[in-house]
């Protein structure tokens, strides 16, 4: 081949390269694009579960600061709370448990069964325990009728609190 056509044709091949690698380039920049929308995409719902999660804590906070600032972040025992004065028929405590959390703050959980009572009083004292600082709350309340025995019940309720044993 004569040097000028090779001249000629490395000229055409040269006019080419800027072409292909125009084109080469675009088609990195659009898979770039679609995966830097996927990424974002991905980082605007994180964002958006972080700003959940952040709102969630604030209650917490706000929580942990109201029960810390109790002179006495004990709970009461649950039966006495229940049955002032003896005023209520002895409870049977069917279950007790006790998990540790953080910072000397206990979980506590109670569940009492009063075989056989008047459901009103009883109602009204467990209500009752949630005004005590800090609160019991009650969480489950089981009432069956007892037969042949109008206007008496057996009545099994759960309550759970926090505590801290000194602050």
């Amino acid at each position: 081949m004569k040097p000028e056509r090779l001249a000629q044709k490395l000229q055409i091949a040269g006019a080419y390269l800027p072409l292909a690698a125009g084109i080469i380039l675009a088609v990195h920049a659009a898979e770039l694009l679609r995966n830097t929308r996927e990424t974002m995409a991905a980082r605007a719902e994180e964002t958006r579960r972080l700003r959940e999660l952040a709102a969630g804590m604030e209650l917490v906070y706000s929580a942990r600061a109201a029960f810390e600032s109790l002179p006495d972040a004990r709970l009461r025992d649950i039966r006495s709370a229940l049955s002032p004065g003896g005023a209520l028929p002895a409870a049977e405590t069917v279950r007790s448990d006790r998990k540790e959390l953080t910072d000397g703050w206990t979980h506590r959980i109670e569940e009492i069964v009063f075989q056989s009572i008047d459901a009103p009083g009883a109602l009204q004292r467990a209500l009752n325990c949630e005004t005590l600082r800090p609160p019991w709350r009650l969480t489950t309340l089981r009432i069956a009728a007892l037969p042949g025995q109008e206007g008496r019940t057996k009545i099994t309720m759960t309550f759970e609190g926090l505590e801290k044993a000194s602050l």
